[in-house]
Parts: C-alpha cells; structure tokens; sequence
C-alpha cells in the first residue's frame, strides 16, 4: 500500500477529494482498464514559498519541501510561476518518477458534470515535458471564501482515477495547490481493495459523545439507499451487512465523518459504519445497541 499524504490545510480550504468511481473502470470499448490513479499527496504552498515557519493558512509543510522542492524549482527555473497562485499537478510511478504524457483534465463547474457524455468544456493541463509537471494559473475568477464555499476547480487524470473537487483561489490569500497522482496496475486494486478500505472490525477508540451523536444521526437518516460503489457501502456489503440509512456527514473536533447506518439481515446487528473526509480508506464501523 502507498504512503499517502493530505497537508494539513485541505480541510480548511474545502477542497474534496472524490474517491474511485466505477463507472470509469471500462475503457470505452467496454474493457477493463488496465491502470488505476491515486492521489498519492496533496498540498498547498503561500505567496509563493515553500517556508513553513510561520504556519500561516496555506503554508507548506516540511515533508512536501524535502520531497518536491527541488525537483519542481529545477522544472521552472526558466519561468517564474511563483509570481502567480498556480495548481500545480503530476503523474508518478510508484518509484516516484514522472509519467510525462498523462492527460490532467481540470473543469470549472459541477463536479458530476465529467459523467456526461456531451460534456466537453474541461482543458487539459499544460504539461512542462521534461518534468511531468503540470500547472494551471488561477486567475480572479477562481477566487472564493472558504468560509462560505468551495472553489471552482475539479481535476482528475484521464480514466479510473480519484478526483478533486473545490479547488480555486481562496479570497484575498495567494495560495497554489499541489496535486501529485501515482499510477498503478488494476490488478494491485483488485487484490489490495480489501485492505485500503478498512482495518479489520473491532470495536471504535471514540468517545460516548462521539458515538451517541453519530447513531442518533444515522437514525432520523434511516432510509433504505444502495450504492456497492460507495467506499462506505462497499464496506458494509463486505461484511454481509445492508445499507438502512442514507449517507451523512457530522462535524467533530474539527474534523468532518461520513457516515451510515447498516443491518445485518440474519442477526439483526446494526452498526454505524463511518470513516474521515479525504481517509477513504480507513472505514470503522460501530455497533448500535437497541433501544
């Protein structure tokens, strides 16, 4: 399994970051891929630098530094992008060297929109060729109140690959973004699915408080909604469970959870499945006690 990393303002600023969706895992032609992409790290740098003393809103972090910093000065030593907020993406192996020639589709509108057939109003990021770097300028209109709403940017690789919606220019903050994909073979996410999705169940570290809120949610939700493609969902068929709730989101200690509530059929256990935005691999799962 990959390292994966989010800096610590992706939250903050709102951006999301849209997991696999299955309705691109057949090429066209109605074969299965043979290539899967992940966002291997996401990060942000402020004003143009890479100096995270101040720990400012958008500021970058140590990691992302020692990791790219020089590779992506030596990309655009001839060109000073750093004058201008930018998002700024790249494709990798798994050894972390540049596929040059994969396509970055980036659109400003709604992020189901890429599932239209007739949608065309996405551009391909320009690619610097030798480093596999790519970047988009933000302009104005890319600008927005993270208070209030996400940006307009939505960006995804061509093909099965997790996407990232809420991109943009937060107001009055010259901030870039940094989105870095890894490419790995279908079979990888066919054998490793089960282990990304969700440690093995046991019983949730969280508080009462924590728990008492989460399953009186799921219960006013209580519906009956499937979706197998759903992380969550996924999860909860998994372990020979049915979805009885729709999904819902819940703000705690800063953090936002999705969650749902699930029914096993020849027990009668229900649980609360439930993972962390942008953790989409670390499902838990709590179990409801009657009432």
């Amino acid at each position: 399994m990959i390292a994966r990393r989010f800096g610590q303002w992706i939250h903050e600023l709102r951006y999301e970051i849209k997991p696999l969706d299955e309705r691109l895992r057949l090429s066209p032609t109605g074969e299965e891929v043979q290539r899967f992409y992940l966002i291997k790290d996401i990060f942000t740098i402020r004003d143009g630098s890479w100096d995270d003393a101040d720990q400012l809103v958008g500021s970058a972090e140590r990691w992302a530094r020692e990791q790219y910093l020089q590779d992506w000065e030596a990309a655009f030593a001839a060109e000073d992008v750093s004058q201008y907020p930018h998002i700024f993406t790249r494709v990798e192996t798994p050894q972390g060297l540049p596929i040059r020639n994969k396509t970055i589709m980036a659109w400003d509108d709604q992020f189901e929109r890429i599932f239209d057939r007739d949608f065309d109003l996405f551009l391909d990021v320009e690619v610097e060729p030798n480093s596999g770097w790519g970047h988009l300028e933000l302009t104005s209109a890319a600008m927005y109140d993270p208070q209030l709403e996400m940006g307009p940017w939505c960006l995804k690789p061509m093909g099965f690959a997790e996407s990232v919606e809420g991109l943009g220019l937060p107001r009055m903050l010259g901030i870039s973004s940094f989105v870095i994909w890894v490419e790995l073979p279908i079979d990888e996410f066919n054998s490793a699915a089960p282990m990304q999705l969700a440690p093995p169940p046991q019983s949730s570290p969280v508080s009462g408080e924590f728990q008492n809120r989460l399953t009186d949610l799921a219960r006013i939700n209580q519906l009956i909604y499937f979706n197998p493609d759903a992380t969550i969902q996924r999860k909860i068929i998994e372990d020979g469970f049915v979805p009885n709730s729709g999904e819902f989101e819940m703000e705690y200690n800063q953090s936002r959870f999705v969650g749902q509530q699930a029914q096993n059929l020849d027990t009668g256990e229900t649980r609360v499945y439930f993972v962390k935005r942008n953790q989409w691999h670390q499902v838990q799962w709590i179990r409801v006690e009657p009432q």
